[in-house]
């Protein structure tokens, strides 16, 4: 491989083999973001607040100011979900996330807290994980729906949740 001094200073070596085996991909794109603070999310459906400060956004495909991967390259993608709500109503008729991608919408979890709760909530969890087909510039967020019946609010667990994915193949 050769390149010219200018580009020379800027290159990355895509792809390394060490002596044992590991290969070691620094453009390969990978990220892991925790929840933010989000009181109150109120009946219906609302994007999860994804983007504190991300504990690794290798390649920078994670935008955190509006919770959205965006896929480099055309491939299979592996995400994981895990959205803890506090305070939930135990009002809501259903309460369910979604992985909505450019290509699809992944209906995830689903709870009905008006029928398993017999008060609020302190805490729900949902956890997921799904291997997707993704185009470049296509996009991947997450979405809870509190559907409504009584129930007016949750607040997402920050320190509980997070949203991370990688290129598989």
């Amino acid at each position: 491989l050769t390149m010219d001094d200018d580009k020379a200073s800027n290159f990355v070596t895509p792809l390394t083999i060490d002596s044992t085996g590991t290969v070691i991909m620094p453009k390969q794109p990978a990220f892991h973001v925790p929840g933010t603070t989000q009181d109150n999310i109120a009946s219906g459906i609302s994007t999860v607040s994804f983007g504190g400060t991300e504990r690794f956004d290798q390649n920078a495909d994670f935008n955190t100011s509006n919770y959205t991967f965006t896929a480099p390259v055309t491939g299979r993608y592996y995400f994981s979900v895990h959205v803890q709500l506090g305070n939930l109503d135990n009002g809501h008729d259903y309460c369910r996330t979604h992985l909505v991608t450019s290509n699809h919408t992944y209906y995830l979890d689903i709870i009905s807290p008006n029928v398993i709760f017999s008060a609020d909530a302190a805490y729900v969890s949902f956890q997921n994980s799904l291997l997707v087909d993704m185009d470049a510039n296509d996009t991947a967020y997450v979405q809870i729906n509190l559907n409504s019946g009584s129930g007016s609010q949750a607040d997402l667990t920050t320190t509980q949740s997070y949203f991370s994915g990688f290129l598989a193949c």
